[in-house]
């Protein structure tokens, strides 16, 4: 917020007798160069970090509600050009399975060979399957108003919201991402793919990358998941509330929040941090996520 130059900072600072000194600007990272620079020459420890704006849209989700856990197969990793082959869901109540879903889409394109060979899905088995509109629609209304759960929930979240929004079925139900909880709870594990924790928690995945077999899977990840959750003191499940429409952002609490670098790893998490949150989230003015 002030004039200072950086050189001048750390000058002040090393005349002071501090050992060490961060700066961060608001949202950008532009002094880097310089700030180095000169707490090098002055033989004090530079700290490097940002301001940020942070955007509330996470709340606990209690562990009552209903739950629909859903997995994609898809034509691709990318939600803005690739395609949804076929959705498998399974609804939770009470911790119990009290319905299923499952569809094939008709993406209208070849199935790449690199798909099929990854899940067993040709571009015969979906030539007549229901298009992207009908399926989600039917999806829908099996889903309702239910939390969504799903293995890397931003990846199925994102395909159900684009291609939901193109075709006039919104959906803004939140989400709980099970490789967030896997990530948190089991810091042991090797990875947290749903394969291996299928293994970790003795779960039957008989046809991986399938979607209404690794649905059913993650479900039972998710129950074992949610209780050592619930066991660890939590009052809620840590949910996504998606804030797609601006008017929503609008209305959301925001706050200050600093980062500060650790190591040459986190310098880079920085760059890209920053790099993506004002090339896809900057909303009109400096200050606003």
């Amino acid at each position: 917020d002030g004039l200072l130059s950086a050189k001048d900072a750390v000058r002040r600072a090393k005349k002071w007798g501090h050992p060490a000194i961060a700066v961060t600007d608001h949202g950008v990272v532009q002094a880097f160069p310089e700030f180095y620079s000169e707490a090098k020459k002055a033989g004090i420890k530079g700290i490097f970090g940002c301001e940020g704006y942070l955007l509330d849209d996470c709340a606990p989700i209690p562990f009552d509600q209903t739950f629909v856990v859903v997995d994609l197969e898809t034509t691709g990793i990318e939600h803005t050009k690739d395609r949804i082959l076929e959705i498998g869901a399974v609804k939770l109540v009470d911790g119990r399975v009290a319905g299923e879903f499952s569809t094939f889409v008709n993406p209208h394109m070849a199935v790449p060979e690199k798909i099929t060979q990854l899940t067993g899905i040709t571009t015969e088995m979906v030539m007549d399957a229901p298009p992207v509109e009908e399926a989600l629609r039917s999806f829908k209304e099996f889903a309702g108003d239910a939390v969504l759960v799903a293995h890397n929930a931003p990846f199925d979240v994102g395909f159900l919201t684009q291609y939901g929004e193109l075709s006039g079925v919104h959906f803004e139900n939140p989400y709980v991402d099970t490789l967030t909880l896997s990530r948190y709870l089991l810091r042991k594990l090797k990875n947290h793919k749903l394969d291996t924790l299928t293994e970790h928690f003795a779960v039957s995945l008989e046809e991986h990358h399938r979607a209404t077999c690794d649905a059913a899977a993650t479900a039972r990840v998710f129950l074992k998941l949610s209780e050592l959750y619930r066991q660890s003191g939590a009052g809620g499940l840590p949910g996504v509330f998606p804030a797609n429409r601006a008017e929503k952002r609008s209305r959301m609490p925001r706050y200050h929040i600093i980062l500060l670098v650790k190591d040459a790893k986190g310098l880079n998490n920085l760059y890209r941090l920053v790099s993506y949150a004002h090339l896809n989230h900057f909303d009109r003015r400096s200050g606003r996520p």
